[in-house]
């Protein structure tokens, strides 16, 4: 099914890069849209009238995701080059793909409908939640190489043997729909619609929700 682009607004700027945004869904517009979800932001500046479109995540342990991935599927869908900017400032450690273009920012905002500023509403896109299984899958590994963990638990011995994948997230809509998509995909989950958990950098407690995903039998299906 082709997209009605007819909301996208092209800037000047973006004619002269020959800025261009998907006509259909795809796998990889499905990943970037879960990459979107876990780690992406667009906000619009009215003093500049910049729209901005970024990516954060830890300068050592995501750069080469950032590098490798992010700004090459940028490129690919939507013909933009983006450099990566540095924060190696104590305590901040962090990488960030950042871009500004009214045409992406329009596409993603108004086709996609993901949201504008805050995601403390985000949910799963209608057009991934009525898609095909594949895209379903594709979006759930953007999402999950952004804001899913693996540990492995002690549980009932000594070693760390028994693995947990987890999802916390302030949007109850958004963890309540993935939840859905990871059972369609034969996961067993333990769902927390209720969660108050420590955000560390912050300092700071919040209300959420958590996804939990145990032992092995899930790994292997995970994987």
């Amino acid at each position: 099914m082709k997209f009605d682009l007819s909301k996208v607004e092209f800037s000047r700027n973006d004619l002269r890069l020959e800025i261009k945004v998907p006509k259909k869904l795809t796998k990889e517009l499905a990943y970037f849209i879960g990459i979107h979800v876990g780690d992406g932001t667009l906000s619009f500046d009215a003093k500049k009238w910049h729209y901005i479109i970024g990516y954060t995540g830890h300068l050592i342990d995501e750069y080469e995701f950032h590098k490798n991935v992010i700004i090459t599927l940028i490129k690919k869908l939507f013909n933009k080059d983006v450099g990566l900017v540095e924060d190696k400032r104590k305590n901040k450690s962090s990488i960030r793909a950042y871009l500004k273009s009214k045409a992406i920012f329009t596409f993603l905002s108004k086709v996609i409908d993901l949201p504008v500023g805050s995601k403390n509403n985000c949910r799963v896109p209608n057009i991934i939640k009525t898609a095909n299984n594949k895209m379903k899958i594709n979006f759930l590994k953007g999402l999950a190489d952004t804001d899913f963990t693996l540990s492995f638990k002690a549980k009932y011995k000594k070693l760390h043997y028994y693995p947990v994948i987890g999802l916390r997230f302030v949007s109850k809509l958004l963890v309540r729909e993935v939840n859905s998509l990871l059972l369609e995909q034969g996961l067993k989950t333990f769902f927390s619609p209720n969660r108050v958990n420590y955000y560390r950098k912050r300092n700071a407690y919040y209300e959420g929700s958590d996804i939990d995903i145990n032992g092995v039998n899930n790994l292997n299906v995970w994987m």
